[in-house]
């Protein structure tokens, strides 16, 4: 708005801005709900439109004083408001990057722990953490295939096919999602809901997650148990074999 030469321009960009602002608020309210419990998002809703009270309170303060910088660089002092906005909101949109790109490594740990906390038992756990970190580090590989000297400044290629890469992840994790939840409830349906703790055959009780996620000393189950299942005629150790295909396993979303 600090470029704009006419009255008329001014109007069409502040048409522009009143546009896109309209849903900052309502959207940001959405977003926040997403996240929050319901007896939690007040309390982040607040943080919210107070800092826009804060911005309306010594808003105009500032651009009283800016202003007055009317002839600096042979421009008016109201331009000025516009260019050190702008300015104020560069510096933000690249530490916001910064952040964004620091938030791709807690998304690999995120990754490996969602993986380990799936499968069972340990044999079958190993393999798939392996596999997930061999086919990680091949993409380092094609990278360097894909982000090519000839293709500089914009690598439209290289860009593309990581676009496409994570559009097919985004995918995936959504069915993902919802075919998990339908195998938990498919599971609950079929052997009811997993109990706190599993008695061993032994006759010794051990404390156990909910679920039932390590099988590896858990999950054999008392008699009533191995009848609820379906196992009455398996042995011990092919109860543990089972892993994630065990009744008592669900997943974690």
């Amino acid at each position: 708005m600090g470029l704009v030469k006419s009255y008329g321009d001014l109007l069409a960009c502040r048409l522009f801005l009143g546009a896109f602002e309209s849903g900052l608020f309502p959207g940001a309210s959405f977003y926040l709900s997403s996240w929050y419990k319901r007896r939690e998002l007040s309390w982040r809703v607040s943080i919210l439109f107070s800092a826009a009270a804060l911005a309306g309170a010594f808003g105009g303060v500032l651009a009283y004083g800016i202003s007055k910088m009317t002839g600096v660089g042979g421009q008016e002092g109201w331009r000025w408001i516009f260019y050190l906005e702008a300015v104020k909101h560069l510096i933000i949109n690249y530490l916001a990057v910064i952040l964004a790109a620091g938030g791709l490594s807690p998304c690999i740990a995120t990754c490996i722990a969602f993986l380990s906390g799936n499968i069972s038992p340990h044999t079958k756990r190993a393999t798939a953490l392996a596999f997930m970190i061999s086919v990680g580090n091949i993409g380092g590989v094609i990278s360097g295939q894909l982000y090519r000297t000839q293709d500089a400044p914009r690598f439209i290629l290289g860009h593309a096919v990581n676009l496409g890469f994570c559009a097919f992840g985004v995918i995936n994790a959504v069915i993902l999602l919802f075919g998990l939840r339908a195998e938990n409830r498919r599971r609950d349906r079929l052997y009811g809901p997993t109990r706190s703790s599993v008695v061993l055959v032994s006759g010794e009780s051990t404390s156990c997650e909910t679920d039932v996620q390590n099988l590896d000393i858990c999950g054999v189950g008392s008699e009533e148990d191995r009848r609820r299942w379906g196992y009455e005629n398996m042995s011990e150790q092919e109860i543990r074999e089972l892993g994630d295909q065990h009744a008592a396993w669900r997943y974690i979303l």
